[in-house]
């Protein structure tokens, strides 16, 4: 991965253009390298963690959900597993909403 990439991240100022839904299908349409069946199973880990994030905002106002979202972009460069994605997408459902780590193991 390029490092200099990272200070993209480190200096993003939030522009929101797309609701979280686009930039979520745009985001999908790259990953070519998965299966239809596999990119069915990173929608569910998209739909769970919306409906559990759906209240937040982030301190600038911004939907809780693109930060997930654009995990899961930066983690592209990687090509990681439908997993590692389901992962990215979910990372804080546990830590941030009523959802219990229970809950997110039966469901995926």
């Amino acid at each position: 991965m390029d490092i200099s990439r990272i200070r993209e991240y480190l200096d993003y100022k939030p522009v929101i253009r797309q609701t979280s839904d686009e930039l979520f299908a745009d985001v999908l349409k790259r990953i070519t390298y998965l299966s239809p069946e596999e990119k069915e199973k990173i929608q569910q880990a998209y739909d769970y963690a919306k409906k559990y994030h759906h209240s937040e905002k982030r301190l600038s106002g911004e939907v809780y959900i693109i930060h997930p979202i654009k995990v899961m972009e930066f983690l592209l460069e990687l090509s990681p597993d439908v997993v590692s994605l389901q992962v990215a997408l979910l990372h804080d459902v546990i830590e941030d909403t009523p959802a219990t780590y229970e809950e997110v193991k039966q469901e995926f």
